[in-house]
């Protein structure tokens, strides 16, 4: 078989054989390499820290786990109590920089791209369509719930209620296997002193996602595995696709996958930071060399420039002020459905009402015919008996 061969000194990956003469197959070189021994918390310190701290001057930011299922991607984002995720460590860094006298708003969706259709996680799973283009950071996730949260812990059980609704099955790789991409958006909106009279707004994304399994078609046992795979393989080969345009100097086609085109802001105009999982026994040595070689070539990309993303006030006041209206359509749509239940009852009440005065009446009417037919039977039998007695 063949076993991964970790130099942290060196950033280097080694694929070698463990046979009795081994030999070295391959060979990988990363920017960062974290060995199994080290904490999500160094590996955050080492490659995402100085990025977060990027956001709140307005840079978009995308940072994503790849790697096959059972690698420990779930884990690197999300964590554990024991041990914070990459999700967690850099809210605790957003709300930890907060100055006093800073003017900054946070709100968090919990996004699910499953089958190449996105659903809101935060809204009963509800659809939301991708309208607009990245560029500039213009993309409008319609029908997206926005949650404005105001700590760290807030936003880390806003995050952990919509994970909660992902969708997962149970696969030949892993028994929790998620088969979905996670995408969790902080967005941040920042009027703070470096902003001249606090007329402009500095506005950041930061889009944490966490990959379904890279593991192929074939390595999936059932039929419905076998869609849901195929719907991964074409969304992980469209992102793979986009990195070896950025490392070849090309314009990517982001249109090509839902995955793609809601990372466009970070992509375009921000910046990615990218982790690869590979767990360092080899059980699929197909799925260690693919996940590799989506670093390898990752580690190639050059972008450009980052963007800072600055709003006018009028803006953001228009912003707000169409959240504002959202939040007044959303109560009437509340206010609406509860007078719509009323009425029903209402209804249905009266309906009962109607039913039951229709039956008195039918009841009073059968016993009035009763009446009458005993008082013509009564009337005809004087009748008999006067016509007896006069014969």
């Amino acid at each position: 078989g063949e076993v991964l061969q970790f130099d942290e000194e060196d950033s280097t990956v080694q694929l070698v054989s463990d046979a009795p003469n081994p030999g070295q197959l391959k060979s990988y070189r990363f920017d960062h390499l974290i060995g199994p021994e080290q904490t999500t918390g160094q590996l955050y310190d080492k490659l995402v820290r100085s990025a977060v701290g990027r956001l709140r001057h307005g840079y978009n930011l995308a940072l994503f786990a790849y790697g096959p299922s059972g690698a420990g991607k779930t884990h690197t984002m999300t964590g554990d109590a024991h041990s914070p995720g990459i999700t967690s460590l850099a809210f605790r860094q957003i709300f930890a920089h907060r100055s006093p006298g800073d003017r900054c708003t946070v709100r968090v969706s919990v996004m699910e791209i499953y089958q190449d259709t996105v659903y809101d996680l935060l809204n009963e799973r509800s659809k939301v369509q991708l309208k607009g283009s990245g560029v500039g950071g213009i993309l409008r996730f319609q029908g997206l719930r926005e949650q404005s949260v105001h700590s760290a812990d807030e936003a880390v059980r806003a995050v952990e209620s919509g994970l909660a609704a992902r969708t997962k099955a149970t696969t030949y790789v892993h028994e929790h296997s998620n088969r979905s991409h996670t995408v969790v958006r902080v967005l941040l909106e920042t009027a703070g002193e470096s902003i001249s009279a606090g007329s402009e707004l500095l506005v950041a994304s930061l889009f944490l996602v966490d990959l379904a399994g890279s593991e192929t078609v074939s390595d999936q046992q059932t039929q419905t595995a076998q869609s849901e795979g195929k719907s991964i393989t074409r969304s992980l080969f469209h992102l793979r696709r986009c990195i070896h345009a950025l490392a070849a100097g090309r314009r990517p086609e982001y249109r090509s996958s839902k995955l793609t085109r809601l990372l466009e802001p970070a992509i375009a105009q921000g910046s990615i930071s990218i982790i690869c999982n590979v767990s360092q026994r080899v059980m699929n040595q197909r799925q260690a060399v693919d996940c590799l070689e989506f670093g390898k070539q990752a580690a190639m990309v050059q972008l450009a420039p980052p963007t800072q993303n600055v709003a006018t006030a009028s803006a953001a006041s228009n912003v707000e002020e169409v959240r504002a209206l959202k939040r007044q359509l959303n109560a009437s749509k509340s206010t609406q459905t509860a007078l719509e239940a009323e009425l029903r009852e209402l209804r249905c009440a009266f309906s009962v009402r109607e039913a039951n005065r229709q039956r008195e009446t039918e009841e009073q009417l059968l016993q009035l015919r009763c009446k009458l037919r005993q008082e013509m039977a009564e009337k005809a039998q004087a009748t008999e008996l006067l016509r007896a007695a006069e014969e």
